[in-house]
């Protein structure tokens, strides 16, 4: 590594948010930056807005809106309009929300049935944060018979639907789709068989399917990365396969560390030339690395630059900004 990257750790309160709230200057600042899937354009949860509010009061709120059932999932925005979803019933009704970010007003909602699934006590059955490319939005669904990922227009009409077949969790759902040039792909590392699947985004049609070894089910959202020595890769992370480099254009392995020791809920992120992602399990992080792109095949050996085994994160993913790694534990 050329820059020291250190560790900083905070302490998390889990809330569950039933009402979707935005303040003026967090109002104005979506206006100008497009947030189309889970953690931004690019997954790093970086944004180049300024002007952020560091606390606010009710009163600072432009609108507020209550939603129904319970949703993890982040909002994705692509002008005037806001994704985000819920679940209620156990997880049998699943709903997509649009809602206008200036006024909070609900332009339309859908919703899509399911059968009851078990969760983990602190989630919820809509944890996936929808995809846009400002034509379609995409989101996933997945109960233990069925993993949906399904395309609407910004108007509310379906223009596809396709089932990934049955998803064995223990703990639910929670990976989120991305869109990468003409494809929407759409990770399924689960305890049953699994695979990384890319569809053309306007058909549904499927372009590539990659499979993958089966262990415990991975809550993690790929990333696109650029690397000027290597060109683009899309990143995975599992515990059957650790941190894994495919081709985006054709699903083709790249690299692979290897597995993990145990599960993966974060996702991984990408600065200063290296790949970081976590494991873990029983409420702890397990290990990290950081991970050189520029190999091929095993580099478990050669291309693993960094790794730490205290003080991690077990389900928030890390940011990397101007030399330094910050960890949410």
């Amino acid at each position: 590594m050329n820059r020291l990257l250190s560790n900083r750790c905070f302490t998390q309160t889990l809330r569950i948010m039933l009402i979707v709230c935005c303040s003026f200057t967090l109002l104005s600042s979506l206006q100008a930056e497009n947030w189309p899937r889970f953690r931004g354009a690019d997954g790093s949860g970086i944004s180049d807005e300024k002007g952020f509010p560091l606390e606010w009061t009710e009163k600072d709120y432009a609108w507020h809106r209550e939603l129904p059932g319970i949703g993890h999932s982040s909002p994705s925005v692509w002008g005037d309009n806001l994704f985000v979803t819920s679940a209620i019933d156990e997880g049998e009704t699943r709903y997509l929300f649009c809602i206008d970010p200036k006024t909070g007003k609900e332009k339309w909602r859908r919703e899509t049935k399911l059968k009851k699934s078990h969760k983990h006590r602190k989630g919820s059955w809509a944890s996936s944060t929808p995809a846009t490319d400002g034509e379609h939005v995409y989101v996933e669904f997945a109960d233990e018979e069925s993993y949906l990922l399904i395309a609407y227009d910004l108007e509310g009409n379906k223009i596809w639907e396709r089932n990934l077949g049955a998803f064995n969790s223990q703990h639910g759902h929670g990976s989120s789709p991305i869109i990468y040039k003409n494809l929407v792909i759409a990770t399924n590392d689960q305890m049953g068989p699994s695979f990384v699947t890319a569809f053309n985004k306007k058909t549904g049609e499927t372009v590539w399917q990659a499979e993958r070894a089966v262990r415990r089910t991975s809550y993690a959202t790929p990333i696109i990365i650029n690397h000027p020595n290597t060109g683009p890769q899309l990143i995975c992370v599992s515990g059957a396969t650790g941190v894994s480099s495919l081709d985006p254009e054709t699903g083709k392995v790249n690299w692979t560390t290897g597995e993990f020791p145990q599960r993966t809920v974060s996702s991984p992120v990408y600065g200063e030339g290296l790949i970081f992602a976590t494991c873990g399990g029983g409420g702890r992080g397990k290990l990290l690395y950081g991970v050189d792109p520029t190999g091929s095949g095993n580099i478990k050996e050669t291309h693993i630059k960094y790794q730490r085994s205290t003080k991690l994160p077990y389900v928030p993913t890390p940011v990397v900004y101007e030399g330094h790694l910050y960890l949410w534990g």
